[in-house]
């Protein structure tokens, strides 16, 4: 990605390896293309080829053939797309069959088809996807194909976020924020949206960014605002970057100064705190991008055992509460 300010570029680019080794190949597929990078901060024209070189390397590993599916898919490029995530799918990749499942429900190219979509939903479920549940909460939500049961997608994603996923807790958030078929209660909203923050999800570290900047429905609060910027685009977020590049003009002077003195904090920064976003500022934010750590890989399904409808725990509730 690339900033632009004051009529300068500053590039962040990943260093090219001459002769890459196996593990170069699987690692910057994952990097690039995983779970843990938001559908919004993919890179098509980066992860595509990396992927296509993971498949080629480890043609029987259905996770890379997903990943590749989901570039493409990133790139509207469905044909190809839903290829490789049928040859994930074959492969024992679930994550798949959800994302396949979503295709139907949008219509990409495949025509739109909410019963096909459902199908593919409880069929990833029950191979242990760990996506399959937010887009069953999802359906739920919306009543994408069946009756709209918003009580039902709020609990369904409370479980999903129990185990694990952050856009679950995004989805719950958005829910109460603005009072989308539940009684609007900010409060529960920011609880859930700093949730999925500390779970990584950097949409959630955006929205608590702006919202603390803006002072929108809590106060005012320079030094959590910066706070939150600050993971965002260590999270790699494009659109926590693009806000810089578009708005710093327009944020409040303290919450300029806030970033600038977190940078400082971190012996990245050794200029002025002034506000401005000088050479020096964004040569700082340049280097804090994406840089957080890249989690595991998503265990494929093919390595797990299937659940049934008489597995314990919150997995037994959540089977409860999907038809």
């Amino acid at each position: 990605m690339y900033f632009r300010v004051i009529g300068s570029t500053i590039a962040i680019a990943a260093l090219l390896v001459a002769s890459p080794t196996l593990a170069d190949v699987r690692d910057d597929c994952h990097r690039m293309g995983g779970l843990h990078v938001e559908w919004e901060d993919l890179k098509p024209d980066q992860i595509i080829p990396a992927c296509k070189a993971a498949v080629a390397a480890e043609p029987e590993d259905g996770y890379f053939s997903f990943l590749l599916g989901r570039a493409l898919n990133r790139n509207n490029e469905f044909a190809e797309a839903l290829a490789a995530y049928k040859r994930a799918e074959q492969l024992g990749n679930s994550e798949a069959t959800t994302n396949i499942g979503y295709m139907y429900l949008f219509g990409e190219g495949v025509a739109k088809d909410p019963g096909q979509a459902w199908a593919h939903f409880r069929t990833a479920l029950f191979g242990h996807s760990s996506t399959a549940s937010v887009a069953i909460a999802y359906v739920y939500e919306h009543g994408l194909g069946r009756e709209r049961d918003v009580a039902r997608a709020g609990e369904l994603y409370s479980l999903a976020a129990k185990n694990g996923q952050a856009q679950a807790l995004v989805n719950l958030g958005d829910m109460l924020w603005h009072g989308r078929g539940v009684e609007k209660n900010v409060g529960f909203a920011l609880t859930a949206y700093q949730a999925a923050s500390d779970a990584g999800s950097a949409k959630a570290q955006l929205f608590l960014a702006k919202v603390y900047k803006d002072g929108n429905g809590v106060g005012a609060d320079a030094h959590k605002a910066a706070f939150y910027f600050e993971k965002a685009l260590i999270s790699g977020s494009q659109a926590a970057a693009d806000e810089i590049n578009t708005n710093w003009s327009k944020w409040p002077v303290e919450v300029a100064k806030a970033l600038q003195l977190r940078l400082k904090k971190s012996a990245l920064y050794d200029g002025e705190i002034d506000g401005v976003l000088s050479q020096q500022t964004v040569s700082a934010i340049s280097r804090i991008f994406n840089t957080a750590p890249i989690p595991p890989r998503v265990v494929s399904a093919k390595q797990q055992k299937p659940h049934s409808p008489t597995d314990p725990g919150d997995l037994r509730s959540l089977f409860d509460w999907i038809e």
